[in-house]
């Protein structure tokens, strides 16, 4: 028998710099954008992925370079980023990092 949740659900794939990352995080692994497409295989071809980052530039740019590399269709950008998700009332739902994460 398989196990249901052998594979996760969704991706998260937090694209800014490792200062900012420290700062307000939304979860899953950091890969800042200039990384990228050395780290690409970090990322889970066929998994629902999310990318994010503080204003919605440097993910909208890591959507193209994942799709590029892995298929259309399984990757999103957060619009507006975490300045968005924090403007729509969500900040309570935000972590904050310690250093040394």
């Amino acid at each position: 028998m398989t196990a249901l949740w052998s594979e996760p659900a969704l991706q998260l794939i937090d694209v800014r710099d490792g200062h900012d990352h420290l700062t307000l995080l939304l979860g899953g692994i950091n890969i800042p954008l200039r990384e990228l497409p050395q780290r690409l295989a970090e990322t889970v071809a066929g998994v629902e992925t999310v990318v994010y980052c503080k204003s919605g530039v440097r993910s909208l740019k890591a959507l193209h370079a994942i799709s590029a590399a892995v298929g259309e269709g399984r990757c999103r950008s957060l619009t507006g980023g975490i300045d968005a998700y924090v403007a729509a009332g969500c900040l309570e739902r935000l972590r904050c990092a310690e250093v040394g994460q």
